[in-house]
């Protein structure tokens, strides 16, 4: 006589009702979250339109610029996760560099201070310097180890936009045309192209 005993009736059926429930809410969770991500990439097209067709309407309005700048392709980066496509956002607060200085008045440059005379720098300016942001990817280098680079990617610094201005409003326009000439929506430009000093704000 055997001595094995009977698995309760039901019980087998019931574990593999739950892994399959399970594996359709693992489904459910990843058809909504690149819905989410789509969603977002939507929305996103749609506010790069609105912001592009504001700023050409008019690009010397401060919000116009700062706007047309945030939503820029070469501010625009995808967040990755495990499990979703990559959901858009802004890194061009994080991209720009802000100075703070005191220039000649008559040319806008810092002039050294001759002994004995008083420092001709007397006119506040803003300085922006700015660059697209570039992914780990993208900086490796073949041989290199990955953790030489950052996890996130590092900005950069695009010297042909460089600008400056009396007020941080006016600077920020000046950027705007730059970047609007140099790279129009594009996200990378190549090194060979310039921004003539005669089209630079």
């Amino acid at each position: 006589m055997s001595t094995s005993k009977k698995k309760p009736a039901g019980k087998k059926s019931a574990k593999k009702h739950s892994a399959t429930t399970t594996s359709h809410s693992r489904h459910r969770m990843k058809i909504s979250e690149l819905q989410i991500a789509a969603n977002l990439e939507h929305a996103h097209a749609e506010d790069l339109a609105e912001a592009v067709a504001a700023y050409e309407k008019n690009p010397k309005d401060f919000y116009s610029a700062w706007h047309f700048l945030e939503v820029h392709p070469a501010n625009t980066r995808r967040l990755q996760s495990a499990r979703s496509a990559g959901v858009p956002f802004s890194c061009f607060e994080q991209n720009l560099c802000i100075m703070v200085v005191k220039v000649h008045p008559e040319t806008g440059r810092i002039h050294p201070t001759p002994d004995g005379e008083s420092d001709p720098n007397t006119k506040t300016a803003i300085w922006l310097e700015w660059g697209p942001h570039f992914e780990q990817a993208e900086l490796a280098e073949p041989g290199l180890p990955a953790e030489v680079w950052s996890a996130n990617g590092l900005g950069s610094h695009d010297c042909r936009c460089d600008t400056g201005a009396s007020s941080f409003e006016k600077a920020i326009v000046n950027l705007a045309h730059n970047v609007y000439a140099l790279y129009g929506l594009r996200s990378r430009v190549s090194h060979e192209e310039t921004l003539p000093d005669q089209d630079r704000w």
